[in-house]
């Protein structure tokens, strides 16, 4: 049997019981992205490599998995940097940063 979530591997199957063992964790098509400074308060700078021209996705969400903050560009290839001033409470958020081809997820927190 083939599991749908990537990165586990189903081993064993036995009637209505699924038992699966986690033999690792990869990371597959990840982006080397800069966030800083992190720990912030509430500014952010991003920056990665563009290999070429195309879509950036950015979502930041809160620790409940709510959408606090999104945005798409269009960009050339080099250099990514965007500077994001934000107005947020104190606490962990996960700032996901997708190209066509590829995605990343940074854990950022906020102090004020």
């Amino acid at each position: 049997m083939t599991s749908s979530i990537p990165c586990v591997t189903v081993q064993t199957v036995t009637s209505n019981t699924l038992t699966a063992d986690l033999t690792g964790i990869e990371e597959h098509n990840t982006i080397a992205v800069k966030v800083y400074p992190n720990p912030s308060a509430g500014s952010l700078t991003i920056e990665t490599t563009m290999l070429s021209a195309g879509n950036i996705g950015l979502e930041l969400r809160n620790i409940l998995g709510q959408i606090v903050y999104s945005s798409n560009d269009k960009v050339q290839s080099g250099l990514f940097r965007k500077t994001l001033a934000l107005d947020l409470t104190n606490g962990l958020y996960f700032l996901t940063l997708q190209t066509n081809h590829s995605y990343t997820t940074k854990k950022i927190e906020i102090v004020k």
